[in-house]
């Protein structure tokens, strides 16, 4: 085996030394080796959650105070997860990269380059908020600081390619298959996650750095917009197994159950009633387009509705939670003058935020200063959680717009092609919309934003390879 791999590498080192043009070596690239690795990058960073733990569980510093040993492991996983996640990142850029370059030689050859670009208008958005997030950046000073961003944080100009690496890695990837590996990799981890922070054995938790309904991550709001993905992921897979084993699908309900449970236990409500728009919008898509989805949908929703129930009963917050939401709104129908607490103390940062986007409207803050702005002008370092207004605080108007310009074609190509779009598709797409809503309510940080673009990429990538036919009016002969 040996001799034949070092033979098969001297003959590629030998065709690459022949190449005369750049050309030559995009097309000697193969494409699948191309979305092989994009695929191994996705997988390293949907198991990376559990690299996190064993990261913390060797940073413990036994016979120290447990806060001491806790601070010791939460900075080692911020650290650690955060340079693994830069490292798949940026090769995920590289990927992505090499792969437009290949697409463009081709389109070129076959003069089919305006088509091609046409046919990639969502990423060419998010490819141009990115490029608009590097100038704010650069008018804000090119701080060094912000490269990265705060040490919590992690928000910085690096973060929005590494992020864009990933999604890129997820855009390359077309087959259904490898796909549902991912979401399978996905669902996994999140329910050893949600196992974690069910059982919340403090033994367990010490030694692995888990904080109380957060799992790995350090806020339960955070771990919230994590668990609301993993659950419509946990209901992809059900949704999605055709001619699975009885045995299989009491698992992919369990998982289900347990996921959610989680979620209620976590105590972020924000992500909880994400959760539940994403069901309610595929209750509402199968009933228009697919009737053959609700037996299971319908399963699933009782298994929700009854685990929320039950936990409920255990916990008793999240009743505490949608009464409290319930007496802000009315507060605010009726016109209270301070409302600065609704919301958890949200509805403050809300307008806060909104008034650094009048001050910088163009070009934003830049990536990274925002929370440093916060502190500066309000004496609270903290952000608006709303990723709406987060964007367009630190990199403009403009930035924002991108972004959600591409995020309003993803919704309209699936109204288009809605009748073409698989079961697997819009599963997808109930994800995607599961954080969208949370995102309302929620902060990007580097260790759940990157998740959402992954997800976002493969559902991109799946919606462009739906075929869609144009179908002409006809018209009746009509008497007189």
């Amino acid at each position: 085996m040996g001799p034949k791999i070092l033979s098969k590498g001297k003959k590629i080192l030998d065709d690459i030394h022949e190449m005369k043009t750049i050309g030559e070596l995009l097309d000697y690239i193969p494409r699948k080796l191309i979305q092989r690795i994009a695929l191994l990058i996705l997988f390293i960073w949907t198991a990376s959650p559990l690299f996190a733990m064993a990261y913390a569980s060797s940073a413990r510093l036994y016979g120290d105070p447990d806060w001491i040993s806790l601070y010791n492991q939460m900075n080692m996983m911020t650290v650690k997860w955060y340079k693994l996640l830069m490292q798949l990142g940026l090769s995920g850029c590289i990927i992505g990269i090499l792969s437009l370059l290949k697409n463009i030689r081709e389109s070129r050859q076959d003069n089919n380059t305006k088509q091609f670009f046409k046919d990639r208008i969502i990423a060419k958005f998010l490819l141009m908020m990115l490029f608009w997030g590097l100038i704010s950046f650069i008018i804000s000073g090119c701080n060094p600081t912000y490269i990265v961003g705060t040490d919590y944080r992690r928000d910085g100009i690096l973060t929005y390619f590494i992020v864009a690496g990933l999604f890129s890695c997820g855009y390359l990837i077309r087959d259904k298959k490898y796909i549902k590996w991912i979401m399978e990799l996905f669902t996994i981890v999140a329910l050893i996650q949600s196992l974690l922070i069910i059982i919340d054995i403090d033994a367990i938790n010490k030694q692995l750095g888990l904080t109380e309904n957060s799992s790995v991550f350090f806020n339960i709001n955070h771990s919230g917009y994590y668990l609301c993905m993993a659950v419509m992921c946990a209901l992809l897979l059900y949704e999605t197994d055709e001619a699975s084993s009885r045995l299989k699908s009491l698992y992919r309900l369990a998982a289900f159950a347990i996921i959610t449970a989680a979620l209620v236990k976590n105590r972020s409500l924000g992500p909880y009633l994400a959760a539940v728009c994403a069901i309610i919008s595929s209750l509402i898509l199968a009933i228009w387009l697919n009737k053959g989805r609700l037996k299971k949908l319908i399963k699933a929703i009782i298994i929700f509705i009854v685990v929320t129930l039950i936990m409920n009963i255990t916990e008793g917050r999240l009743y505490i939670d949608l009464k409290i939401l319930g007496l802000d709104l009315f507060r605010m129908f009726e016109g209270e003058e301070d409302i600065s607490d609704i919301g958890s103390g949200r509805w403050i940062l809300w307008v806060r935020g909104v008034r650094f986007i009048g001050d910088s409207p163009i070009f934003g803050c830049g990536p990274g200063a925002l929370m440093d702005l916060y502190d500066t002008v309000y004496g609270d370092p903290n952000r608006p959680h709303n990723e709406f207004i987060e964007y367009a605080a630190c990199i403009g108007i403009p930035g924002v717009m991108y972004y959600i310009m591409a995020l309003f074609i993803y919704l309209k190509d699936f109204v288009k092609k809605r009748k073409y779009v698989s079961t697997f598709g819009f599963a997808l797409l109930s994800v995607v919309i599961a954080y969208l809503v949370s995102s309302l309510f929620g902060v990007t940080m580097y260790y759940t934003s990157p998740f959402f673009f992954m997800i976002f990429g493969l559902s991109v990538g799946l919606l462009q390879e739906t075929p869609y036919e144009k179908t002409e009016l006809k018209t009746k002969n009509m008497e007189f």
